[in-house]
């Protein structure tokens, strides 16, 4: 489990990213991702999920339980697409103001299960509401999986054209999850593509879509294994959003998936690591804009102090001897190693590359905190 203090100090900013100060407790809140495998083999169970059939109905009926038995607001929102009444299934997370993003994954098929095409979209919003559940936000986020995606976009276009007409506040973000999971024996797989828009018509909400994407690239780099790439945005439910000028972006895995639209789209084909790690960036990026107020108040850091780092210990000075968690990392925000300390003995640091290191201490028992840097050559 990550600690308390994971990137706290790392102002991380480009010309387009929204500056931010890493919130304590998100790596912590992100959880045992190993929940959402589990989904995805549930979501295997059911089957070719196509307009019509007994199969894709079994899984609304899925969807809308999970969501409503974890307390959600659900709403079944119907619509007609090639001669069959279909369902979005909508969870509503009331936040402390209407205006709300939406987090969404398709779970509609074609020819075989879609565990990876949409099975792994699926599964990370489920993951994601339910990591959120509990947590107070400004924002109020809607958790949509989509239906009818594969034939056209039709449940996410009757969605902007009709139901989101109806709801309160303004949509500030559009965060689409379409095909997380990698493919074992794939090259890239620790890779993932960060989609912006770049459509021209309208552009208006490009720069915005910049912006928030390249956070998303930095929510990737520290609470991730997986490198971000900045990609485009097509032929997926963000579309209809941004067509109508709201702003979008996505998560896509990077590695190549030969068995898209077949049948043999299983469980047996995911890089399920990857997958976990994806998840870890769907949900930190879901808590990051839905702006949890328990994440945003970061507790002002005591002082600076003096430490000395020589094989593979880290001494310090000047710390009050006292019962410390600590973590330490590197320039990226990823935390390298946490634990216990009194301040007074060395710490046994675990191997590092060459580079600059944060190490930072939160004191269990005053309240006070305390972070030092030093290089390793």
């Amino acid at each position: 489990m990550k600690s308390f203090f994971v990137g706290l100090f790392f102002l991380i900013s480009t010309l387009y990213s929204e500056a931010q100060v890493w919130n304590p407790g998100i790596g912590d809140a992100i959880g045992d991702v190993h929940e959402a495998v589990n989904f995805l083999k549930q979501f295997e169970t059911f089957g070719k999920k196509v307009p019509g059939s007994q199969e894709l109905q079994n899984t609304s009926d899925w969807l809308f339980n999970y969501y409503s038995d974890l307390g959600y607001e659900v709403i079944r929102d119907s619509f007609i697409a090639t001669s069959h009444q279909q369902m979005n299934i909508i969870a509503k997370k009331q936040g402390l103001t209407d205006d709300f993003i939406i987090l969404c994954g398709h779970y509609d098929t074609r020819n075989g299960p879609g565990v990876n095409d949409n099975g792994t979209g699926v599964s990370a919003t489920m993951y994601a509401a339910k990591v959120l559940k509990n947590l107070p936000s400004e924002r109020t986020v809607y958790f949509i999986n989509f239906s009818g995606e594969e034939d056209g976009l039709y449940g996410s276009g009757s969605f902007v054209n009709t139901t989101l007409l109806k709801f309160p506040g303004t949509l500030k973000l559009v965060i689409n999850l379409d095909q997380l999971g990698g493919t074992l024996e794939q090259p890239d797989n620790d890779k993932i593509y960060c989609e912006r828009d770049e459509i021209q018509s309208p552009s208006t909400n490009n720069l915005e879509s910049a912006r928030v994407t390249d956070t998303i690239t930095h929510l990737a780099q520290i609470y991730s294994d997986l490198t971000p790439v900045v990609s485009y945005a097509y032929s997926s439910d963000y579309i209809p959003f941004e067509t109508k000028g709201y702003v979008i972006t996505g998560l896509f895995q990077y590695s190549q998936f030969p068995f898209r639209h077949t049948e043999h789209d299983s469980f047996s084909r995911v890089d399920t690591i990857s997958f976990m790690e994806a998840v870890k960036i769907s949900t930190s990026s879901a808590i990051h804009f839905a702006k949890i107020p328990k994440f945003i108040g970061i507790k002002e850091v005591e002082s600076q102090i003096k430490c000395r780092y020589d094989a593979g210990l880290l001494e310090f000075y000047g710390i009050p001897s006292d019962n410390y968690s600590y973590a330490v990392v590197d320039q990226t925000g990823k935390e390298i190693q946490h634990g216990k300390t009194t301040g007074t003995e060395p710490l046994n640091i675990l191997k590092l590359t060459p580079g600059i290191y944060w190490v930072m201490l939160n004191s269990t028992q005053s309240n006070s905190m305390y972070y030092c840097k030093f290089l390793m050559y």
